[in-house]
């Protein structure tokens, strides 16, 4: 039993470089990192819709991230805090 080759085949197998499926096609194959070039300008192409859908689409996008940055988690947290804190007060001193 040969391990090394057992070992490549798993590497292969494992790998999580992305390849680029024309790469199969052209005459020359691509290298590691000509493929992951290829991938990220296919990756980095947005497709907008048209009409009412492209509005809605975009809207989306933006409230996306407003809503992943650092800035709006903070703001939330505080809103948190400042109505428990509100609750807390609301009830004080009652029977």
């Amino acid at each position: 039993m040969n391990f090394s080759e057992i070992i490549k085949s798993d590497c292969n197998i494992k790998r999580k470089t992305p390849t680029w499926s024309g790469q199969d096609v052209l005459e020359i194959g691509l290298t590691t990192q000509l493929s992951q070039w290829v991938v990220s300008q296919i990756n980095a192409v947005r497709v907008w819709p048209k009409g009412v859908a492209n509005s809605l689409k975009k809207a989306r996008v933006i409230l996306k991230i407003i809503v992943k940055s650092a800035l709006f988690n903070n703001a939330m947290t505080l809103c948190v805090l400042l109505n428990t804190v509100a609750m807390g007060m609301e009830r004080y001193n009652l029977d």
